[in-house]
């Protein structure tokens, strides 16, 4: 008994999930952050921290995605942006990985914890959540820009927020507080209502930019879940996401591990019964 026990034990803890759970009546929205002046601030990184890559955080480029790794109240977060000139964050983490996190697969900066002294922006930029099934909001963008940083000071300024609703409807607010609504395009159908194929569960929402043109129709949204990537490089065997240390590798070893400990106590199991 006592081995089945200690196997059980192993097994469900090589598959513990961190993302949270969806309850009953509840649902996930689409998101996307973006920050649109990096490249006005080449001497500085902006750091995504903390994220589902505990411990991590990841640097932002220009055109790259990182919603996926970003982290809301639930998750242990929530995920803001901390800025590093690029000569502290060498001394900081002078071998820091890439891998290929981002949300479509590319390689990213992966850097050890930000110091307590690095100034961390005030704007909210973290995902909503999970929401009620009625809600009337599908998915969100962010966009904000950089307006002031330094060594001990970052400032983040909303350049608008675009809130797609369920009717096809496009909410625009920016940051001087003018809004304006993006008609629905024709055909459209309330994604949470209408029926959708089983290869849509799979896919996250497509947050797209949205112009004056009705925006188009978008997968489903889904909870977030922390980006699946390859074991870490060996210098560093925990700098991959949440996601890695449940990865097949990883089961396998535990699993490895629990068959050992199974044999030698079964057998003194039987030893003792033949006794």
């Amino acid at each position: 008994m006592r081995s089945i026990v200690i196997c059980a034990a192993l097994l469900a803890a090589a598959g513990t999930a961190r993302a949270d759970a969806i309850g009953p009546g509840q649902r996930g929205l689409g998101y996307h952050f973006e920050v649109t002046n990096l490249a006005e601030h080449p001497d500085y990184a902006f750091i995504l921290y903390p994220t589902s890559n505990s411990g991590f955080g990841y640097v932002m480029e220009e055109g790259l995605s990182l919603d996926r790794l970003m982290m809301g109240q639930r998750l242990g977060g929530p995920t803001h942006l901390v800025a590093m000139t690029r000569d502290a964050l060498r001394r900081h983490d002078p071998t820091a990985p890439r891998h290929p996190h981002a949300d479509d697969g590319r390689p990213v900066l992966v850097v050890r914890e930000p110091p307590a002294s690095a100034p961390v922006a005030e704007a909210v930029i973290h995902p909503p959540g999970l929401v009620a099934q009625d809600d009337p909001r599908w998915q969100i963008t962010r966009r904000f820009r950089i307006a002031r940083v330094t060594e001990t000071a970052l400032v983040l300024e909303l350049v608008e927020e675009v809130t797609q609703m369920r009717d096809g409807t496009s909410r625009v607010r920016t940051g001087a507080g003018a809004e304006r609504t993006i008609p629905a395009p024709d055909g459209w159908q309330d994604p949470v209502a209408a029926p959708r194929p089983f290869g849509a569960l799979l896919r996250r929402p497509q947050v797209r930019q949205l112009t004056e043109a009705a925006p188009a129709q978008v997968a489903a949204p889904e909870p977030e879940a922390p980006a699946a990537a390859p074991p870490a490089a060996p210098r560093r065997a925990s700098s991959g996401c949440g996601a890695c240390a449940a990865a097949p590798s990883d089961r396998r070893g535990l699993g490895a591990l629990a068959l050992l400990l199974f044999v030698p106590l079964s057998r003194r199991g039987r030893s003792r019964r033949r006794a």
